[in-house]
Parts: structure tokens; C-alpha cells; sequence
């Protein structure tokens, strides 16, 4: 079933805040370029003590199917992949679909967690937005 097959009348906004599930990834050092630096509030050339995190979330569904909303700016990071290996951080907003199925959709985002500076001040520091505020958003189609 495709999207553009439906009427508006068919679908319903949905929007969900916070998280069901988070994943942690090992803390490690992280040297800030000046786009990560302006996007933190951090200094460019900074070296932060900085962990990537997995949020999803898993909505239930009920004879209905989710579609996804491609235009989600209040979300996480759509995708990374692991820097301490050579990896990239898009700073792309909005989530990937994990599965779904007639029970339930499970959606995943990451975020950027700014531990602390070399010095051990805490920073706590979350981009794009903290864990609480993650903003799912999509289009339910009831069967």
C-alpha cells in the first residue's frame, strides 16, 4: 500500500515524545570540528569525553498501519554510524524504521552525548535534543 494511494481523510497525525529503549555506546574523546562545536555550544578544537546513544521507541498499533514522516525536525539524528571506527554523524533530523508489524512500529534515532571536557567538568549535553524531548512524528492509516 502506498501513501499516495490514501486520502487525507484516511490518515491521522500522530506525534509521541520520549523513548521506550536506550542504547549506549562506550565513552570515548572526541575532538569537535567547528559544526559540532557551534551545534553543542562547545568549543571548536575541543576535545569532549562524548558517547552516541540509540533511542527507540515502539508505538502499538491497533488494525492499523504507520507511515513514516520524512520531514521531522524535532527528532534525533536519522543515522550514524560508529566514529571511533571511522564512521560518520549525519546531522540529518528525523528516525529509521526498524519493523512493524499489526501489533506495533519501532522506530530508532541517536543522539550526542556530551559527557564532559578533558578535565572531568560535567557537561551533560545532549544534541540534537535531550532524551525526554525526542519528537516522533508520523501518519497513522486505520485499516
Amino acid at each position: 500500500m502506498s501513501r499516495t494511494l490514501l486520502s487525507n481523510d484516511d490518515l491521522t497525525d500522530v506525534v509521541v515524545y520520549g523513548y521506550t529503549t536506550c542504547e549506549n555506546q562506550k565513552n570515548m574523546k572526541l575532538l569537535f570540528n567547528k559544526d559540532l562545536a557551534a551545534a553543542t555550544g562547545l568549543q571548536a578544537g575541543g576535545v569532549y569525553v562524548t558517547r552516541y546513544e540509540k533511542y527507540t521507541i515502539t508505538i502499538p498499533l491497533s488494525n492499523q498501519i504507520f507511515f513514516e514522516n520524512e520531514d521531522n525536525p524535532r527528532c534525533g539524528l536519522k543515522s550514524m554510524s560508529d566514529p571511533a571506527n571511522g564512521g560518520y554523524i549525519s546531522m540529518n533530523r528525523g528516525y529509521n524504521e526498524v519493523s512493524q508489524n499489526e501489533r506495533a512500529v519501532v522506530l530508532e534515532c541517536y543522539l550526542i552525548h556530551v559527557i564532559s571536557d578533558l578535565s572531568g567538568r560535567s557537561l551533560n549535553i545532549y544534541y540534537p535534543c535531550k532524551p525526554d524531548q525526542i519528537e516522533w512524528r508520523g501518519l497513522l492509516y486505520n485499516l
